[in-house]
């Protein structure tokens, strides 16, 4: 393989994004690679490969897929074979870089175990830290992947939770040691939302301390979070900092449901439904959860804007085919037709067990037995309701 075919690879990878264009340079520079007998000394051979499969999974990243989930599986395999491609005493940095972004494509990746997928990021990240550690030079570096290690163990799934919420809120703090609200606003404002989540999550500690230190982190991020750039991002936090308020267990119930109410409504309103479907119906279902625990106002219209909030966010998630959701809010509607005041009592309770029975079409005994047990208590309670006694106690039997 001659110095020009390699520059011009190498030209190709830095100008170029175009998908074919790119990926025919690669292809064809691994294949020259592979069989060259030489190599020319200005451009190290170790290093070159990794730049490959680097740019390779770059490439992959660019790319609007027919087939997302494949195409993360191709990222992840590119990444895997950049790293093998270098020594890390030899390239450290670009070692530790590309473990970072491999982390971030297995915990994107939708093949495959979730749980492995999230156990083998934090032992890339575990790898990539300490490198960044060792530099000043690549601080940001060092706090961009403590906040991606929070991120991790907030969706880890293995251990107990309370030490994955620990060691969430270690890395998110750490990862602000470094952020601040001014250079680096961005991942500053990132990190401080991780920061109330994780809070939001802590099974440990204080539970008012932790509500406060939860809003206190949203409220942190929403200083940035502003403006039409920020749109996605401050209703992201503003239906966070709306959950908090709603589960929070300190002050005043009532006027904390307001709050919560407030800030869902207001999240809301910032999402597209046509543009972010999935986030716009999440907020929804937020919203409905807001209504149905109102304290202030009608009753009868609180429940019944809860019903017609579930009722839009179910819409979104049947046509996005997202089953487990679907069914979460499915049943979640059931329960707010069980409790309407509005219309006809033995109509409303046929409509919670319809929708009680679509629930149970997701949710089995075999896959998920706590809710497929909790929703066939209702069952037998709805079927009670309507007097049909055998089929009650063929699902209580059941």
């Amino acid at each position: 393989m001659s110095a020009d075919a390699i520059a011009s690879c190498l030209a190709i990878l830095d100008d170029s994004r175009d998908f074919d264009e790119r990926m025919a340079a690669i292809e064809q520079a691994l294949s020259l690679e592979a069989a060259a007998a030489t190599w020319p000394a200005d451009v190290p051979r170790e290093w070159f490969r990794w730049k490959l499969y680097s740019s390779l999974a770059e490439t992959y990243l660019d790319h609007e897929a027919a087939d997302p989930a494949d195409n993360v599986d191709k990222v992840v395999d590119a990444y895997e074979r950049a790293i093998a491609s270098i020594a890390v005493e030899n390239y450290p940095i670009d070692w530790a870089r590309t473990q970072h972004n491999l982390a971030t494509a297995l915990m994107e990746r939708i093949h495959g175990s979730s749980s492995e997928n999230v156990e083998r990021a934090i032992v890339c990240l575990m790898a990539a830290i300490p490198i960044f550690a060792g530099s000043a030079e690549h601080k940001v570096e060092w706090a961009q992947a403590q906040n991606e290690l929070g991120l991790a163990y907030l969706q880890r799934s293995k251990d107990d939770q309370a030490s994955n919420a620990e060691y969430a809120i270690a890395a998110f703090e750490q990862a602000l040691t470094v952020f601040d609200p001014v250079s680096t606003g961005r991942a500053w404002a990132d990190a401080k939302d991780n920061l109330g989540t994780a809070y939001r999550m802590r099974l440990r500690g204080d539970p008012e301390q932790n509500e406060n230190a939860s809003i206190a982190a949203f409220q942190d991020a929403l200083t940035v979070y502003k403006g039409e750039s920020f749109r996605n991002e401050r209703a992201a936090t503003l239906n966070n900092l709306g959950l908090t308020y709603l589960d929070r267990q300190s002050g005043n119930p009532a006027g904390n449901i307001e709050k919560a109410v407030r800030l869902i409504q207001e999240a809301v309103s910032l999402i597209s439904r046509k543009d972010a479907p999935l986030q716009w119906a999440g907020a929804q279902h937020n919203l409905g959860n807001a209504y149905g625990a109102r304290r202030r106002g009608f009753d009868r219209r609180n429940r019944e804007r809860a019903l017609r909030a579930y009722e839009e966010a179910e819409a979104i998630y049947r046509e996005q085919g997202d089953r487990v959701t679907w069914a979460k809010t499915v049943a979640d509607l059931g329960t707010a037709y069980w409790y309407r005041l509005s219309g006809v009592r033995s109509q409303n309770i046929e409509k919670a067990l319809q929708h009680y029975r679509s629930a149970l079409t997701v949710f089995s005994l075999e896959s998920s037995p706590r809710d497929h047990l909790r929703l066939s208590r209702f069952v037998g309670q709805t079927l009670v309701a309507v007097k049909d006694w055998r089929g009650a106690i063929a699902r209580q039997s059941g």
